[in-house]
């Protein structure tokens, strides 16, 4: 017991992965993604250690958009508007889930930049199309912080207010 570490080791034999609750969208390879950790079998060369943790961190930053686009296609497609995602996502607040849908449908997935932050994104949702790609074009030639494009945004533009209908959750500009 004395000198024993109380910390599991993360590298297990293939077998005793295939027994656990996997995680296949990230699972790969040597990697197994399980609800409780990651399952790292043995020898796992550097490069391809360090290829998957910068896959991970692709995910991470896109998961707010993923959501978004998943809540916006069930509404499209099955008129399902936040119930389901309310289930997949019990401690996600509502409202969480009403952002994320909403910057997923006010921003197209053709003027969003991957070099810049979901929160970039927020802050040109309100706008039209063409201004959103004019100030995120900007955020990214100057390396604007959020804070700073969103003191570019409010100067630029008349603040519209967004209600969002408290049966249907559509949001409205007033």
């Amino acid at each position: 017991m004395k000198g024993e570490s109380l910390v599991p080791d993360p590298i297990v034999e293939r077998d005793e992965v295939d027994s656990l609750d996997s995680i296949p969208a990230i699972s790969h390879g040597p990697f197994t993604a399980t609800p409780i950790g990651l399952i790292i079998e043995e020898n796992v060369p550097f490069e391809l250690w360090l290829a998957y943790g910068g896959a991970l961190r692709r995910v991470e930053k896109s998961l707010q958009w993923i959501i978004g686009d998943w809540i916006n296609y069930g509404e499209m497609s099955y008129g399902e508007i936040y119930a389901q995602a309310e289930v997949m996502w019990p401690g996600m607040t509502k409202e969480r889930l009403i952002r994320y849908a909403w910057v997923a449908r006010a921003v197209p997935r053709y003027l969003r930049k991957h070099d810049l932050s979901w929160s970039h994104h927020v802050e040109v949702a309100k706008l039209d199309r063409k201004k959103q790609f004019s100030m995120l074009k900007l955020a990214l030639s100057e390396d604007l912080t959020v804070r700073e494009l969103r003191d570019r945004v409010d100067n630029k533009s008349h603040r519209q207010r967004i209600v969002c209908c408290p049966k249907c959750y559509h949001e409205f500009g007033i």
